[in-house]
């Protein structure tokens, strides 16, 4: 099986935890781990990676407990934190429930969705909730079988969230991302999981006001998972949290520009108090 975590960065650093983003992996933020040079990164595999038997959801509370299991199990505490897209949101909610875990946190394009479209989300039944959220059933129809890696490259290659990632992180989700399967190559993280997690949002407006340790939001200009109209509302929740929009990037901001958000984020982490 494997590995819960894996160990990235300076390893005779500061620890700093780091929660990943649905349907990929760890290794594909060494490029931005590299300008947060002062950093022992842990870097938690979240469930999919280890665990492939697809489990129903109803929200990431999973992911969330699993994080907080891992904390405990490792005596972590009072450790700074990243998270990106569902780790974000993962983060977020340890946060609320389990503060001294954590030090300075940063959440990287947390997946934050109306909270009336949460609501009627959760209530549909899966093959509804395909029909109405398109990303569902295009990950559940995910190509996951090639020959070769050299093929999944080729394949992936031509995809416009690939072709949009920095050279060297693409690089990376080709060695790290399509691994050895029953008929060649598949996706390390299987695309069952990663459409039973976009069936199932988590409602993080339950939670994001009931933090007291500042936290650095940093959204995307170009986010496919928060609205323009949701970051003025989540910004008048909490007026303690440092905000910031990165512009000309995407959701996967530490793939496509892993030198600007790193410097960013060594800079809040830097920071005294």
């Amino acid at each position: 099986m494997q590995e819960k975590f894996v160990l990235l960065g300076n390893q005779q650093g500061v620890p700093l935890l780091l929660y990943h983003a649905n349907a990929y992996m760890p290794e594909l933020y060494i490029p931005f781990l590299r300008h947060l040079s002062d950093y022992k990164v842990i870097a938690l595999r979240q469930r999919p990676l280890w665990d492939k038997s697809v489990q129903k959801i109803k929200d990431w509370d999973i992911f969330t407990q699993d994080l907080i299991k891992f904390c405990d199990e490792n005596n972590i505490a009072q450790i700074d934190a990243i998270g990106h897209s569902l780790g974000a949101v993962a983060i977020w909610k340890a946060l609320s429930l389990r503060p001294e875990l954590f030090n300075k946190v940063v959440l990287i394009d947390p997946v934050i969705l109306p909270e009336e479209t949460v609501r009627w989300v959760s209530l549909l039944p899966y093959k509804l909730k395909e029909r109405i959220r398109p990303v569902i059933k295009i990950a559940s129809l995910r190509r996951n079988q090639w020959a070769s890696r050299e093929e999944a490259r080729i394949h992936l290659g031509s995809k416009g969230v690939f072709k949009k990632m920095d050279p060297e992180v693409f690089d990376l989700f080709i060695k790290f991302g399509i691994v050895p399967g029953e008929n060649g190559f598949t996706l390390a993280f299987p695309r069952e999981w990663e459409a039973m997690i976009y069936a199932s949002p988590e409602n993080t407006w339950k939670f994001m006001a009931k933090t007291t340790k500042q936290i650095m939001i940093i959204k995307a200009q170009h986010s496919n998972v928060i609205s323009n109209e949701t970051w003025e509302k989540v910004k008048s929740k909490n007026a303690n949290n440092l905000y910031a929009e990165m512009k000309d990037v995407g959701h996967l901001i530490p793939f496509e520009k892993p030198m600007e958000i790193g410097t960013m984020i060594a800079s809040f982490l830097d920071r005294k108090g």
